[in-house]
């Protein structure tokens, strides 16, 4: 069961707008930057960009986000940054702890990731087909969320 509050807890910064979610604190950033810039952000958190790794535990976590921010889902068109890039190895997802991002996963939008014109290489969780993860050229701006684990 997901649980998710406001209040303050051991670890969660959350005197700088971070929710807790489980055994995270999650942030969303509306202003829409470039993938290096978001990531560059959340860093500068103590912070990574959002792992969307299930879909049972981040989906409620990031509706939870949403709504504590008054935001609408679809109202996010293009979708939102998250830790996982191909920029290493071209067809090799991982996020940004080094782990896996399987492409044969109910995670992923049908056809993708397509690496469409040859220049998508950053991921975000789109809106418009879904809460699902789609391939984005890394220039693309976008909102994005940050996660700190505790």
């Amino acid at each position: 069961m997901l649980r998710c509050k406001l209040v303050c807890a051991g670890g969660c910064p959350v005197e700088r707008g971070y929710v807790l979610c489980d055994n995270r604190c999650l942030k969303l950033y509306t202003i829409k930057q470039d993938y290096q810039t978001a990531k560059t952000r959340c860093e500068a958190d103590g912070a990574h960009l959002f792992f969307f790794k299930s879909r049972d535990q981040d989906v409620p976590a990031l509706q939870y986000l949403l709504d504590t921010r008054g935001e609408v889902l679809q109202g996010i068109a293009q979708g939102l940054w998250v830790g996982a890039t191909d920029i290493e190895v071209e067809g090799q997802f991982v996020w940004s702890d080094n782990s896996c991002v399987p492409t044969n996963t109910g995670l992923w939008a049908h056809t993708q990731p397509d690496n469409y014109l040859n220049n998508e290489d950053c991921v975000v969780v789109g809106i418009s087909s879904g809460i699902m993860l789609n391939d984005l050229p890394c220039s693309s701006r976008n909102g994005y969320v940050c996660q700190v684990d505790i």
